[in-house]
């Protein structure tokens, strides 16, 4: 299975489109920061399905959940944007909630700079920034194994 992400797109939904355009995923996940900018491309490509979780900057959705939990191919995925969770600081506290919630990788935006990396036995997925860095991330699952990668649109 192959699952595109996107964080802090800022209105860059061409580029979104490309991705989905070059890489045809099996699903999307949009970590937030231009909500809009998801239900676009999702409306583009109505046979993928999304899963979105708010960021700090999807004013008006205060009210949806901040953390999306998401199974998929036998991998448990947490989505957050990860302002919540002052990522920016570091991300245990992301990290924490994450082994709580029994997931597999850890999905989180915000700080505009791409990242992978294992943390506690939970695998930790920062995209970067799709609007900023034009990085967005692939994953690659087969039977519960996980594969990330960052991407970069030129």
């Amino acid at each position: 299975m192959k699952i595109l992400v996107f964080s802090d797109s800022h209105g860059d939904r061409q580029s979104m489109v490309l991705a989905a355009e070059r890489h045809r995923p099996d699903a999307i996940f949009h970590l937030g920061d231009c909500w809009r900018d998801a239900e676009d491309v999702s409306c583009a490509f109505p046979e993928i399905p999304l899963y979105q979780v708010p960021g700090n900057c999807d004013w008006g959705m205060s009210d949806l959940p901040d953390v999306k939990l998401v199974s998929l191919d036998g991998v448990k995925f947490m989505l957050c944007h990860g302002h919540t969770f002052g990522v920016k600081s570091g991300y245990s506290t992301a990290v924490s909630r994450a082994q709580r919630e029994g997931a597999d990788v850890l999905l989180c935006g915000h700080t505009h700079v791409a990242l992978y990396d294992d943390y506690g036995g939970v695998q930790l997925f920062n995209p970067g920034s799709l609007g900023y860095g034009h990085t967005y991330g692939l994953i690659t699952t087969q039977r519960g194994c996980v594969t990330c990668s960052v991407r970069t649109l030129n």
